[in-house]
C-alpha cells in the first residue's frame, strides 16, 4: 500500500486558496503512485478556528468547500482529510473521499490491503516538548496495538499558534518513516518496501528557533504586513528579536531605532550599532534625553518634593514606546515586543513602555533560554550578536548603575524556581523543599500572582512552552491567594 503523508501551511477561511494547496499535493502523490493521500485537520479551513467555529455562516462554508473539493479530485485516489475542529458536533473526525464521493464524518480505524490503519490528524501546536513525544507514543501504538500508525500534522502559523509538521508512519515491526519539522512536505511511502529513517529533528533550542522564525514569517505574511521595527537597546532581549525577525523577513525588512537616555552606558550603544553593522539593517538614533527633560519639566509641579524613581523609570520606557510606535504609524512597520517569559512572569516590564508592540516574539522563553538562544543563533548564522551584548549583566538602564539582580534574583536561580511555579504547578513547600530560598520562592510566587493584570494588557505572544501565559495558564487578576 502506498500513502501519501501531507503537511502544508493553510491560511484561516481560505477556502479556494488550501483546495488549491492541496489539489497540488494530490497531483504529486499520483505522480509517486499514491492509493491514499492524508492530510492534517484544518487543511481545508486553515487552524485554529477559535471562535469561527460558532458562526453558522463559517460552517456551511466549510459543508460547501468540502463538496466543492470533492468534485475536483481525482477518483482513482482516496482523499482523507481531518475537520474536528471546524465541525466541533461531528460525532467522527474525518472526511473521507472515495471515487469522488464523500463519505464524511469517517472512523480513525480503517482496513487495507489486510493492515488495519489508524490515521490521526489531529493538528497539534508546537513546544519544545511535544515532537518527539508523539512520534514516541505513535510508535508505541503501532508495535502494541499491530497496526500502521499514521500521523499527520499541519506545518505553519497563525496568529500565536505555531504548527511544527513532524508527521509520521509507523509499522508495527518498528519500521517509521518521519517527515521534518517546521518545513512543507509531501511523502509516498510504500508500507511494503519501506525500511527505517530516523530523521534528526534538531534539539530544544534548534525547534525554538525555527519556530519562531515560521511565527514571525506567517503573522507578517498571512496579516498583511512587510517590514517590522524594534527598540534596539544593547540588551540580550532585543538584539535576539532583531536576530530572528532578519532570519524571518530578511535584513531589508528589518529596521531598529537606537534610543539611549542618559543612564544609558556608551557600550550599549557600541554594542547596538556593531550589531546593525553585521546584519546590514537600517537604524536610527534619538536620545530621548531632551525629551525626558522636558517630561520632567512639565511634571515639576505634580513631583514636587519627590525624589526620583519608580515613576520617571518608567517614563523614559514609555517615551521609546511612543516614539518607536511613531515610526511604526508613519512607515507601516510593526512594532515587535522584546520581553521575555521571565520579565513577564513577575511583572518586570513597564505597561505601555517594553511591554507594548504587535507580536511577542521571546515572551515564552526565560531568559536563560534566550541567552541558550543567542548562542545558538551566533553558531549557525554568522555571528550576529555582538559577545559583549551576551556576557554583559542584564539591565534596564533606566537609572545609574542599575541591574536586574537589584530587584530580582539572579536568572538562572529566578527561572528554575518559575519553572517549577509556573510549568510544573508545583506547590511552594514542595519548591522550597528542593533547596530554594524560603524568603525568594515566596518573593517570586507573590510576582507571579500579582502581575496578571500586566499580562492581560501584553500582545499575543508566539506559543513554544506548551504552558503559555494567557492560553495554557490563564488566572484571574486578583491580589488574594487561595
Amino acid at each position: 500500500m502506498k500513502i501519501a503523508l501531507v503537511q502544508q501551511n493553510y491560511s484561516i477561511g481560505d477556502f479556494s486558496g488550501n483546495s488549491r494547496k492541496m489539489l497540488e499535493a494530490i497531483e504529486y502523490a499520483a505522480l509517486g503512485g499514491a492509493e491514499m493521500v492524508v492530510f492534517p485537520d484544518g487543511a481545508l479551513t486553515g487552524s485554529p478556528l477559535m471562535g469561527l467555529v460558532d458562526y453558522e455562516d463559517f460552517r456551511k462554508r466549510t459543508y460547501s468547500a468540502i463538496n466543492d473539493f470533492a468534485e475536483t479530485v481525482p477518483k482513482n485516489i482516496d482523499i482523507v482529510f481531518g475537520i474536528r475542529e471546524a465541525i466541533p458536533e461531528a460525532e467522527r473526525c474525518l472526511v473521507c473521499i472515495c471515487g469522488g464521493e464523500v463519505n464524511c464524518l469517517a472512523d480513525k480505524r480503517i482496513s487495507r490491503d489486510g493492515n488495519e490503519v489508524v490515521l490521526n490528524t489531529k493538528s497539534i501546536p508546537f513546544s519544545h516538548r511535544v515532537a518527539g513525544q508523539v512520534f514516541t507514543d505513535g510508535s508505541r501504538i503501532a508495535s502494541k496495538e499491530n497496526v500502521i500508525m499514521v500521523k499527520v500534522n499541519q506545518c505553519g502559523a497563525s496568529t500565536d499558534t505555531i504548527y511544527y509538521g513532524g508527521s509520521y508512519l509507523c509499522m508495527p515491526d518498528g519500521r517509521s518513516c518521519k517527515l521534518p519539522l517546521f518545513k512543507e512536505h509531501i511523502e509516498v511511502i510504500d508500507t511494503e518496501s519501506m525500511g527505517h529513517e530516523d530523521l534528526d529533528w534538531g534539539d530544544k533550542t534548534s525547534q525554538v528557533n525555527q519556530a519562531l522564525v515560521m511565527g514571525i514569517k506567517d503573522y507578517f505574511a498571512k496579516n498583511g504586513f512587510k517590514e517590522a521595527c524594534i527598540a534596539l537597546s544593547g540588551g540580550i532581549d532585543s538584539a535576539v528579536v532583531v536576530a530572528l525577525a532578519v532570519q524571518a523577513l530578511g535584513a531589508a525588512n528589518v529596521r531598529v531605532l537606537m534610543l539611549p537616555s542618559g543612564f544609558s552606558t556608551s557600550h550599549s550603544v557600541d554594542d547596538s550599532q556593531e550589531m546593525v553593522r553585521r546584519l546590514g539593517i537600517r537604524s536610527d538614533l534619538i536620545s530621548i534625553a531632551p525629551v525626558f527633560d522636558t517630561t520632567i519639566k512639565a511634571l515639576e509641579p505634580i513631583f514636587a518634593g519627590t525624589s526620583f524613581g519608580l515613576a520617571e523609570e518608567n517614563i523614559q520606557a514609555r517615551l521609546r514606546c511612543v516614539l518607536t510606535m511613531a515610526l511604526s504609524n508613519k512607515t507601516g512597520a510593526l512594532m515587535l515586543n522584546t520581553s521575555n517569559k521571565s520579565e513577564v512572569a513577575v511583572g518586570y516590564g513597564t505597561l505601555y513602555g517594553d511591554t507594548s508592540g504587535a507580536l511577542g516574539i521571546i515572551g515564552d522563553l526565560y531568559k536563560t533560554e534566550v541567552y541558550e538562544l543567542a548562542e545558538y543563533i551566533n553558531l549557525n548564522y554568522g555571528d550576529p550578536i555582538p559577545r559583549s551584548i551576551i556576557e554583559k549583566a542584564p539591565s534596564a538602564e533606566l537609572r545609574p548603575d542599575q541591574k536586574d539582580s537589584d530587584s530580582l534574583p539572579e536568572y538562572n536561580i529566578l527561572d528554575a524556581i518559575l519553572y517549577r511555579l509556573v510549568e510544573l504547578e508545583m506547590p511552594l513547600g514542595e519548591v522550597i523543599g528542593e533547596g530554594f530560598d524560603p524568603v525568594e520562592v515566596e518573593k517570586v510566587a507573590r510576582m507571579v500572582w500579582v502581575g496578571d493584570f500586566k499580562r492581560k494588557q501584553c500582545p499575543p505572544v508566539l506559543r513554544v512552552s506548551g504552558v503559555t501565559f494567557g492560553v495554557e495558564r490563564v488566572f484571574p487578576i486578583t491580589k488574594s491567594k487561595f
